[in-house]
């Protein structure tokens, strides 16, 4: 499944964790999936990487664009069909739970060069958070505030409240 959710972005810090921010409905993959599938996938919903699940949607990787070209890559120059998403997936995987605070989100965007955060509760699934959630939702933020600074302000309370 794939698509966006309604947002509840309010002016509180309530809004400010990756339960009100987070993508609920994902286009996801299996680790016994050719990269061809999964690469239509990516096209089809114009994303470019997607979590890998097991049968318990347990997260087991992320696939990428980067790493779907690796896999053409190699089924050119070694003549060999396709990889499966098994076999070219990261398995270092950066995942939070719907708690973390935005702030916490943008460290981590900041310190490791992923696009996508997995959203997980008790190990299982639940959405995802990427860097434009994080933007969209500074943003609005920004929108919603007086001025400029009384935004920056804000920003830096909920800075303070959120240690990574």
């Amino acid at each position: 499944m794939f698509g966006h959710t309604q947002r509840n972005i309010g002016q509180t810090s309530d809004w400010a964790t990756a339960s009100q921010i987070m993508t609920k409905r994902l286009f996801t993959a299996r680790r016994d999936q050719r990269v061809v599938e999964v690469v239509k996938g990516l096209l089809k919903h114009r994303i470019s990487g997607a979590p890998v699940v097991d049968d318990a949607r347990r997260v087991v990787g992320v696939i990428s664009e980067q790493d779907c070209i690796k896999a053409l890559m190699r089924a050119v120059h070694h003549r060999v069909p396709f990889s499966l998403v098994g076999e070219v997936m990261s398995t270092q995987v950066i995942s939070i739970s719907e708690d973390t605070h935005i702030m916490t989100m943008a460290d981590l965007f900041l310190a490791h060069p992923v696009r996508r955060l997995p959203v997980v509760r008790d190990g299982i699934l639940v959405g995802q958070v990427s860097r434009r959630d994080v933007l969209t939702t500074a943003v609005s933020l920004f929108k919603g505030m007086p001025t400029r600074q009384a935004a920056v302000l804000y920003l830096s309370a909920l800075g303070r409240q959120a240690p990574v």
